[in-house]
């Protein structure tokens, strides 16, 4: 029978137990037990969940602060080496440094493996890469394509090459410009000094001065002589040996050079196509002494020079038979360079003209040829000559003569003596007349002369 239920009520679930036959109540029970089971089960999963996410975030948050699994290898690509050592050292790495030669960014790390932001360990070693200076390498004593190919090594993009005389084998590098330890960018130019045999250069044709000059920078020495030449004074004629010749370290080579003197003391036209100084030099090989020398107001040099018969004085005033002293002599100032305008010559007394006492057109024409002179126009003598009054002619007899040849005029003046003749000839640019006072002597420049040498 069903088991009275005593509690009168109106719940549906008494009212339903009151129907429950006897006997029932046990598997009542049992499924309410699962159910507390079930709600246990469910419990201890939300509880172990969420322990795991305590755990997890724990985990990140230690990770992220370097707790554990290592620590962040920093970025240093940019700074420089000592500061990029410090903060890498100082996050517990070890650092390699590999130096790499560049232009630019000299001592900066220009990269680092691992990347900066990995993560290591502690201790793990970091390779930067550092920016350095690109050197001149030691290539002195290679052969020249080594050297070239070292240079390109280094990182060289222009190099040039010169050549220099040397002992050494030719072809061998002698030296770098820049030198061996310089600095130098990749588009900077490196040059080779490179070995060759001594070989006698082209030097014909060029100024003694710069041929003796040239052979010296080659480890060559000079030894000059002067040819009689139509070509420019002091030029090189011919070479011995020949240009082009090898020759040992220090050999001598002969220059045959064209003369830089008059081809005779005589020669009076001869003078002016010389420089003053190689004239004074010349003068004193022949034997001639400078007696007299001063610069005029003009800076032109005058001076005289003797050898103890004949005499040659460069002046500006031929005209005039004597210089001009009085501001104190000054002695050769031809060897110092000063430029003359004209020319006198008075022969000495055993080389008078022949026809000279009997003052004879042969005796002109004997002293123009001695002379180098041509171009005859005008003469005068004792009894034709004009001069300016109170001047007269007594106490003198003489034939004048006057010439030009282009822009230069010349006279010849041969007076008889009590003693014998003397002679004397001048050459001058025409120019040194135009000052002068012509208008006593008739205009005429050799009735001039005549004046000025005998009566002025």
């Amino acid at each position: 029978m069903p088991t009275p239920i005593e509690e009168d009520t109106d719940d549906p679930r008494v009212q339903t137990m009151r129907m429950v036959p006897a006997g029932r109540d046990t598997l009542f029970d049992e499924e309410a037990q699962a159910q507390k089971k079930k709600s246990h089960r469910r419990l201890a999963v939300v509880y172990l969940l969420m322990a795991v996410l305590i755990a997890a975030a724990a985990a990140f948050v230690s990770y992220g602060a370097e707790l554990w699994g290592g620590k962040t290898v920093p970025g240093v690509i940019g700074r420089s080496q000592q500061a990029a050592t410090s903060l890498l050292e100082a996050r517990g790495f070890t650092v390699s440094v590999v130096e790499e030669p560049a232009d630019e960014k000299i001592g900066k790390v220009t990269a680092q493996s691992p990347a900066g932001g990995e993560r290591l360990e502690a201790g793990e070693t970091i390779e930067i890469t550092v920016a350095v200076a690109r050197v001149v390498p030691n290539v002195t004593g290679m052969a020249a394509a080594d050297a070239e190919a070292a240079l390109h090594d280094a990182g060289a993009e222009t190099i040039k090459t010169t050549y220099t005389a040397s002992d050494q084998p030719a072809g061998t590098v002698l030296g770098t410009d820049p030198e061996a330890g310089q600095p130098f960018k990749s588009h900077d130019a490196i040059t080779l000094v490179v070995a060759q045999a001594f070989s006698v250069p082209d030097l014909v044709g060029q100024k003694e001065a710069d041929a003796i000059k040239a052979l010296e920078s080659v480890g060559m020495t000079a030894n000059v002589t002067y040819t009689d030449s139509d070509q420019e004074d002091h030029t090189v004629l011919s070479m011995d040996p020949a240009p082009g010749t090898e020759v040992a370290a220090g050999a001598e080579v002969a220059l045959s050079v064209a003369a830089p003197y008059p081809d005779d003391v005589h020669l009076v036209a001869d003078y002016a196509a010389h420089q003053p100084a190689d004239i004074s030099k010349w003068l004193a090989d022949q034997g001639f002494r400078c007696t007299g020398g001063a610069v005029d107001s003009a800076g032109y040099a005058a001076a005289t020079y003797s050898d103890g018969g004949a005499t040659v004085t460069l002046t500006s005033t031929p005209f005039v038979n004597s210089v001009d002293l009085s501001e104190g002599n000054q002695g050769d100032v031809l060897a110092d360079g000063k430029w003359f305008e004209g020319v006198r010559y008075e022969f000495g007394a055993n080389e008078q003209p022949s026809g000279a006492s009997a003052l004879s057109d042969g005796a002109v024409r004997s002293a123009m040829a001695t002379c180098g002179l041509n171009g005859w126009t005008d003469t005068c003598t004792q009894d034709s000559v004009v001069l300016p009054a109170p001047a007269t002619a007594e106490g003198h007899r003489f034939i004048c003569a006057y010439g030009e040849m282009g822009d230069n005029c010349w006279t010849v003046l041969v007076e008889a003596t009590d003693s014998g003749s003397r002679t004397v000839v001048t050459y001058a640019p025409k120019s040194v007349y135009d000052s002068a006072n012509l208008s006593g002597t008739g205009g005429r420049i050799c009735d001039y002369v005549a004046y000025m040498y005998l009566y002025s």
